[in-house]
Order: C-alpha cells, then structure tokens, then sequence
C-alpha cells in the first residue's frame, strides 16, 4: 500500500453546485441545515415554503452525495445521502453564492486604494484561491476608518472581506500574528461593517473613533532583556522569531 498524500479536497472530489432557482417545481422543502447532520446521522429536516426559506437554503443532493461542513470541522457535521426525498434541499454558504467578483493581484488592488486614499500603505490578500479572499491592509491613520471604508465601497467588485490594521507594529505576512491583533481590537457591535462587503476596523481607537479612554497599548520586551536571556541560554531565538511574535517594536 502507497503512503498516504496530503492534498486539497477540491482536487480529489467533484462538488456539486445544482441550486434551485425560481424555476424550482416544488413551493415547500425539506431542509437538511448542516447543524442537523453530525457523523452521518441526520437529526432532522424542517419543511418550510420556498419563501420562507434562509438564503442558504439553496443546494439540491442526489444519492450518495455527501455533505460538509468547513466551519468548525471538529464538530463533525458530515454525512451521506441515501435516495433522497424529491424536495430535500441542504445548506450552502453565502459566500459560495456570492463570491468576489473579479480578483486582482495586490498590486493592482493597493494602487487603486492608494488612488482614495493615500493612507493606504500596505496590502496583501489571502486564500485568493477561494470565493471569499480576506484583504488586509495598513494604513496610516488620522480619522476613522468607518469613513475609509465608505470610500471604498467603490472597490465592491474586488473585495469580500477588509480586514484594516495599523502600520505600526503589524506585519502584513504574519498571519498568525495578525489574528491576534484583529481579535484583540475589535468590537464587533461597532468595528464590523457588513455590505457591501464584510469590513472588519481592526485599528487602534481614539478620539477619532468616540474613543475616550486611552487604548491599551502593545507590551514588548526589551532588546536588552532579550539578549540577556540569550548570553544565560535560558531562550534560543532569532529576528524572525522576535518579529514574528511582535517580541520588540518595528
């Protein structure tokens, strides 16, 4: 037996992207939500009218079809279809529905945010390679970024979701460091936008955003202390390593 490959889903699996439409035949539905499906046992359907139904559902199963999902995999919604009913309709993203429209290379993408604003500094996209690819970008900022965004509103077509940062102290090809940041920064009540794309305002606040206390500043080591615990072996690290994990300032 040949060892075992690591690959992506797509490119062993066909996925089957048959939605109904308005031309669909039947007006009520037996909805199959992801959540009700867990290590192959289906808990249940819900039978709901076309026009009642969540925008997600849309996808239509055929036998031994089977059914994922890819938010938060470890509960383990998945399972097989076996001769489905004739009106068993399953949930789909939005995003697999409404993906950006055309994607540009992060050059193109900043010069033509640096064209709005010249505050826009940095910019780098990931998992282009899906419908939904997360732009971050940095900005030197003055005003609120609620205003930014309005403005590149314009950018529609090119963006899903907008993830904005600081320059300062903020690695645009760390993204394990820039999770952090965007979780720490956020209150999703006031920092999130949701059309015409998911923006998401993940920048220090101050009185520019209403923000009347002092914002909690980032805590560093000193290079000092750093070296010292290097001289006594007690740490064995390099500059990536510092910079990765935001150890000193940049």
């Amino acid at each position: 037996m040949g060892e075992w490959r690591e690959t992506t889903l797509s490119s062993v699996v066909t996925s089957n992207n048959q939605s109904i439409d308005k031309n669909y035949e039947y007006k009520t539905i037996q909805y199959l939500d992801t959540g009700s499906i867990t290590n192959g046992k289906i808990e249940g359907y819900q039978e709901i009218t076309i026009s009642e139904a969540p925008s997600r559902a849309k996808r239509l199963v055929k036998h031994k079809d089977i059914i994922y999902s890819t938010v938060r995999p470890i509960q383990r919604h998945f399972g097989f279809i076996q001769n489905p009913i004739e009106n068993l309709v399953v949930s789909t993203g939005d995003e697999v529905e409404n993906g950006v429209k055309e994607l540009l290379s992060d050059d193109e993408l900043l010069e033509k945010m640096k064209e709005i604003s010249s505050r826009v500094v940095g910019l780098k996209q990931y998992m282009t390679e899906t419908k939904t690819p997360v732009c971050v970008i940095t900005v030197d900022k003055r005003k609120s970024q609620l205003k930014l965004i309005k403005k590149l509103k314009v950018l529609k077509k090119y963006i899903k979701m907008l993830v904005i940062v600081d320059q300062v102290n903020n690695d645009l090809t760390d993204a394990y460091m820039l999770i952090w940041r965007v979780v720490n920064n956020i209150d999703a009540g006031r920092d999130i936008i949701l059309t015409p794309f998911i923006a998401i305002d993940a920048t220090n606040k101050s009185e520019v955003d209403g923000y009347e206390r002092e914002w909690p500043g980032d805590t560093f080591c000193t290079k000092e202390v750093l070296d010292m615990l290097q001289e006594k072996g007690l740490i064995d690290i390099d500059e990536a390593f510092i910079r990765k994990f935001g150890l000193l300032p940049f």
